[in-house]
This record gives C-alpha cells, sequence and structure tokens, in this order.
C-alpha cells in the first residue's frame, strides 16, 4: 500500500510583513495609512493597508482573505538599539506573544513562524542529493554566474 503524500507549507510561499518592509514604505506616522502590495513575476497579487500608532504601539491591519475583508490590530514593541543609534520595532505575536520582525500570512492571520506547524524551507524539503548538487551546480543552473559566460 502506498504512502500518503505530504504537502507540508514552506514558508517561501507565504505572504509576509516584516518591520523592515513598513519602514521602506515611510516611517510610521500616527495617522496615516501606507499601501502595500505583493507581487509574483510581475502581477500583483494582494495589498494590504497598513496605519501605524507610535502613540498606541500598535499596527492596524486592512485587508481582504478569500472575499472577506479583516481588520487585526498587531502591538508593537519598540526597543533601543543594541548599536546605540535609533529605535528597532518588533511585532508581538497575537498567537505566541513573542517578539518577531516578520508574520506571515496563513489562513487569514498575520503570525510568527513558530506559530507554524509542518512548516519548512524549501531548502529543507529537498533529498540529500539534490542539496549536494545544488551546493556544487547550484549558481550554473540557476543562471547567477551568466555574466562570467558573458566575459568568455
Amino acid at each position: 500500500m502506498p504512502r500518503i503524500a505530504q504537502c507540508p507549507t514552506t514558508i517561501d510561499d507565504l505572504l509576509y510583513l516584516s518591520t523592515a518592509t513598513i519602514k521602506q514604505s515611510g516611517y510610521p506616522i500616527d495617522g496615516k495609512t501606507h499601501q502595500l502590495g505583493w507581487s509574483h513575476h510581475g502581477e500583483r497579487i494582494a495589498t494590504i493597508d497598513i496605519a501605524a500608532s507610535l502613540k498606541a504601539k500598535c499596527v492596524m491591519l486592512r485587508y481582504s482573505f478569500r472575499g472577506e475583508r479583516q481588520l487585526h490590530r498587531i502591538n508593537l514593541l519598540i526597543a533601543p538599539s543594541n548599536l546605540g543609534k535609533g529605535k528597532v520595532f518588533y511585532f508581538v505575536c497575537p498567537v505566541t506573544a513573542k517578539r518577531c520582525r516578520k508574520l506571515y500570512l496563513v489562513d487569514g492571520w498575520f503570525v510568527f513562524r513558530y506559530a507554524l506547524e509542518d512548516t519548512y524551507h524549501e531548502k529543507q524539503l529537498w533529498s540529500k542529493r539534490y542539496r549536494d548538487l545544488d551546493n556544487t551546480m547550484g549558481r550554473q543552473l540557476r543562471g547567477d554566474d551568466f555574466d562570467l559566460y558573458q566575459e568568455a
């Protein structure tokens, strides 16, 4: 009897929201809403409206998931940088209550990756032989060395 196929979720396929993308879109300003979007091969696949409140230390997220409008509040933790210059923003995961810099969209909720079960990076699912092949020939197979071939 054959084994039941298991197709675990890969982190590389999930949409995520990071504190770095929020800072790049414009530093969080009270009362101002930013719109961020995700693209795949140049095509926009999703958008999200973000409103940050530094006084309340939270971020409000407004988006659609499977046709249903969602509105979520994610708490922020603002800590001084270990370099002594500026502040570092962290999300507080609504499930685990741990601080993190990336939240992943799973089943309509933004959560920390440690709140997810059976979730892997794509390379963790590769066979040992494929990983060895990627270590030796990966750059050539992906085309990363294309410029070197053009020079010759």
